[in-house]
């Protein structure tokens, strides 16, 4: 108040109150109120409170409120009805004296009362959480001047401006957000992989059809467009099925989540398919179909007739391998270090040098597992002939099997990753759950993932559960938010 220019200042209480499930009743949509206590004689020279029934808050009311037009349609309410408000002290009816328009911002619906009711209500007695002023002047430059003097007389240990709600659970959102995205990501990057195979086995088959196509006059760019028109079909017809079945699986997990998440988290789940992310997936579906078949279409087109009619050059193939083989060692070797450092970046690194690794080790291996498993299964299988069949078909194209034993290898790396770290994350919370927590029984409410929301219960409570025969020792915790500067 003694800084000039400021024309209007006040204190006010304001607090977002989860509701239990189902408080309003089974099929209310209403999930969270802001509870906010304000001066009755100043607060209309702060704001335009414009009242279009009853009246607006006068010093002294009680258990009055002011609510929304909006809420009050929401909660089937009108004029002199009550709505009920949890608070610290239990359920409080407060009686509606005055409705008002909407809500302008997104937000929840506010519930006027005097800021005594209020901090009644919240066990808050003689606090304000919220000094809203209004200055002399609409001029910037002069705006600025009062606000910086402001500044300078709180500190930095203040908040100016708007402040944010649900920061910290927006954070994790995100954060599982990224999490789901990698995922999402090494599925494509196997899909690609697999798809990749499987072209460049088309490719190996057909030879003799493309040097026949060749031999009649198509050039290389015909080629290249038959196998990349194949991707592009597999492609469209795979990315169609997949976002279906997406969609189908996305009903099932919201229907099986949506209980718990409204019941914890104060969150009405429900499926929303965005234009942008069709749009996104079915770019990415085709998009890596046909990049996946790119090389297998290049490949293809290099085949000439003399070629197509000739063997696979065994020699080539083992001489390439061997580099790769080579390569692949020193990959692994370089990767075993880096997971013996234990940094995590390190060990992040190595493990994507190790799974490369294998992936070039992989032909040179695939000949000596397939003698000694083709031995085993021949002395299984010495009827059937099953194990010189498979020993035959491995060691022919040893880079081919490689690559399909890799995408197998991949698939089942992301499957075992996935798992591992939800396990990984559910033993480690559970197991701090475990060794902090020592008391037998725990009364929480029940949006326990946005505490912020929860008024929480007084004082009086701890002493009516002490009181009960039988209890032994009772504590209480307080929950509140902060943030550190510079951190």
């Amino acid at each position: 108040k003694t800084i000039n220019g400021i024309a209007v200042i006040a204190g006010s209480i304001e607090r977002v109150i989860n509701l239990p499930p189902n408080f309003y009743g089974k099929n209310s949509t209403v999930t969270a109120l802001s509870l906010v206590g304000i001066d009755p004689t100043i607060a209309p020279d702060l704001h335009d409170y414009r009242i279009t029934q009853g009246r607006f808050l006068k010093s002294g009311d009680g258990n009055i409120a002011v609510i929304s037009e909006r809420l009050a349609d929401s909660l089937g309410v009108k004029l002199n009805d009550t709505i009920k408000v949890p608070t610290t002290q239990g359920v409080v009816k407060l009686t509606i004296v005055g409705l008002m328009p909407g809500r302008a911002l997104v937000g929840n619906e506010q519930v006027l009362v005097t800021l005594l009711q209020a901090q009644k209500m919240l066990d808050a007695p003689g606090r304000i959480n919220v000094i809203e002023a209004n200055l002399t002047t609409k001029d910037k430059v002069e705006s600025d001047v009062i606000v910086n003097t402001i500044k300078a007389q709180l500190g930095n240990t203040y908040t100016l401006g708007g402040l944010s709600s649900g920061s910290e659970f927006l954070g994790a959102m995100q954060m599982a957000q990224i999490i789901f995205n990698l995922f999402g990501f090494l599925t494509l990057a196997m899909g690609g992989f697999i798809i990749f195979n499987t072209f460049r086995t088309i490719v190996a088959e057909r030879r003799h059809d493309i040097g026949m196509l060749r031999a009649i006059g198509a050039n290389r760019g015909t080629i290249v467009g038959l196998v990349l028109t194949e991707g592009l079909v597999q492609g469209v017809i795979g990315t169609a099925i997949g976002i279906g079945l997406g969609y189908l699986l996305g009903l099932v997990i919201t229907a099986g989540t949506a209980p718990i998440m409204k019941q914890f988290m104060n969150i009405e789940l429900t499926v929303v398919v965005e234009p942008s992310l069709v749009v996104i997936s079915i770019v990415l579906g085709v998009g890596v179909t046909l990049f996946a078949g790119l090389l297998p279409a290049l490949s293809a087109s290099r085949v000439t007739p003399m070629e197509a009619l000739r063997p696979s050059l065994a020699e080539v193939m083992q001489r390439v391998s061997r580099v790769g083989t080579i390569v692949g060692a020193v990959m692994i070797g370089v990767a075993l270090v880096g997971l013996l450092m234990g940094n995590f970046e390190l060990v992040a690194l190595g493990g994507f040098l190790f799974f490369v690794g294998l992936v070039l080790v992989a032909p040179a291996v695939v000949k000596p597992i397939a003698n000694l498993f083709g031995v085993l299964l021949a002395l299984v299988f010495a009827r059937e002939g099953t194990g010189e069949l498979a020993q035959g078909n491995l060691t022919r194209q040893p880079s081919r099997a490689a690559i399909t034993a890799s995408a197998t290898m991949i698939g089942l790396a992301i499957v075992v990753g996935a798992g591992g770290m939800m396990f990984s994350l559910t033993g480690t919370v559970m197991g701090m759950f475990y060794k902090t927590m020592g008391s037998d029984y725990l009364l929480i409410p029940p949006s326990v993932a946005i505490w912020k929301g929860d008024v929480g219960a007084s004082e009086g409570l701890k002493g009516k559960i002490r009181s009960i025969p039988g209890v032994g020792a009772v504590s209480s915790l307080r929950y509140a938010q902060s943030s550190l500067q510079s951190v």
